[in-house]
């Protein structure tokens, strides 16, 4: 992998497509294309979603199972270049954007994703493919954001992007569950989550995820926890194949706070 710092700055994904030709041995040789991304992190201007630090790009030929995908980091107005070297033929492309998660280093936040199809690279023409990455949105409105020790709560996240990699992760999704502090103090085992796809349109679809019944746990004073659900996508696909719904927080209050003598 070929990834260098460029000065120049894009708000899209711009990828040239330009095919070199090996020299002739006495077997030949396949001939083999570059394909080379330009990317800029978002500051002010927004093509990329705001907050976006990393991100992969992932390809497959067609009629070839395997993808190949590359990764990287940037700051915010920083331009990076990726490079691939691959054979003629058309390809897939998909791009997936996120966030660090500010609950945990281990896991990061989609933000956005962008699939192109039907990418042809020949040995004659160079291509140029802009792809405007398209946002990944979430809804916690449904989710209690406060309660007293010993409540029995739910927690609902709503989650929509585009369709495509809503339904990977809906089948990567086989038992999702909670982390944060939270899940540490209310249970021993993980707090489990349920998926469906609740509203699809052409382009986009939106994955409800909704929680087992959670016990609010005994505090000693009113104290904030956090919770996040697990994600995952495609392993064969994608290098970092964990994701996480955005750290969010319930303020659990101690009953003894309430609590009223009257001695007549």
């Amino acid at each position: 992998m070929k990834i260098r710092k460029v000065s120049s700055l894009y708000f899209l994904f711009l990828i040239l497509f330009a095919m070199t030709l090996t020299s002739c041995t006495m077997l030949q040789q396949p001939q083999k294309g570059k394909i080379v991304m330009q990317i800029t992190f978002p500051s002010a201007t927004r093509s990329i979603p705001a907050g976006t630090s990393y991100i992969e790009v992932t390809l497959n030929r067609y009629g070839d199972s395997a993808w190949t995908c590359k990764e990287v980091t940037g700051l915010p107005g920083e331009t990076v270049e990726i490079e691939f070297s691959v054979p003629e033929g058309t390809y897939t492309i998909q791009a997936l954007t996120a966030k660090p998660h500010t609950g945990s280093s281990v896991y990061k936040v989609i933000t956005g994703y962008k699939e192109v199809k039907n990418v042809g690279v020949t040995a004659d023409k160079i291509t140029t493919v802009h792809m405007q990455i398209e946002p990944v949105e979430y809804d916690y409105s449904e989710s209690p954001t406060e309660g007293y020790e010993g409540d029995s709560v739910r927690f609902t996240v709503y989650m929509t992007g585009p369709k495509s990699l809503m339904e990977e992760i809906k089948n990567e999704f086989l038992g999702g569950y909670m982390k944060g502090t939270l899940a540490d103090k209310a249970n021993d085992d993980y707090i489990k989550f349920t998926k469906t796809i609740t509203e699809t349109t052409d382009a986009t679809a939106t994955l409800k995820f909704y929680s087992e019944s959670v016990v609010l746990p005994q505090v000693d004073t009113t104290t904030n926890m956090s919770w996040y659900v697990i994600l995952n996508v495609d392993n064969d696909k994608w290098k970092k194949y964990r994701f996480a719904t955005e750290n969010k927080y319930i303020t659990v209050k101690n009953h003894s706070g309430n609590l009223v003598i009257i001695i007549e």
